[in-house]
């Protein structure tokens, strides 16, 4: 048995490798986790820029299931993050960031909701799976918080065959 790269996009790295994932005969997604809010990073400067544009190729994207439609919208947001980031030097973020001390306790409510935030993709994903006839997911492995952890969320006893 062997390992493989699993190359996964994210905010920082658009269209680089796959959107998402399923692996364990479809019982795991993986995914970055940028698609689970509008605002990518909602502490941003950019943050209504960048929730506007994921709004606006969500709408656009009317026609794909989900959760490839998040997932397309969130693509689009991530460009448009990218093109406020190029913007700046990291040593300007970083200052921006000092000056702006409120951002903190953003960042960190932004952690405490993640765990739900993707909770609700993968039942967004499971949903879908489940209307191609395929299994749900059961887990999500996701990054973009910065934050390690193992949550359950909530947990759904299927009694029966």
């Amino acid at each position: 048995m062997g390992a493989a790269c699993l190359r996964i996009e994210g905010n920082h790295d658009p269209e680089c490798g796959e959107m998402c994932a399923l692996r364990a005969a479809g019982r795991v997604l993986v995914t970055h986790g940028h698609a689970f809010h509008p605002a990518i990073a909602p502490w941003s400067p950019a943050a209504a820029d960048v929730s506007a544009e994921f709004r606006r190729a969500f709408d656009a994207a009317a026609h794909v299931p989900q959760p490839q439609r998040m997932l397309l919208a969130a693509r689009a947001a991530a460009i448009r993050e990218r093109q406020h980031e190029r913007a700046r030097s990291p040593m300007a973020i970083l200052r921006g960031m000092a000056m702006r001390p409120w951002v903190f306790p953003l960042i960190i409510g932004y952690w405490r909701i993640f765990p739900e935030l993707a909770t609700r993709f993968l039942e967004i994903a499971g949903t879908a799976s489940a209307a191609e006839g395929a299994p749900a997911p059961q887990a999500i492995v996701a990054g973009h918080s910065h934050r390690p952890g193992a949550w359950l969320i909530r947990m759904a006893w299927r009694i029966g065959h």
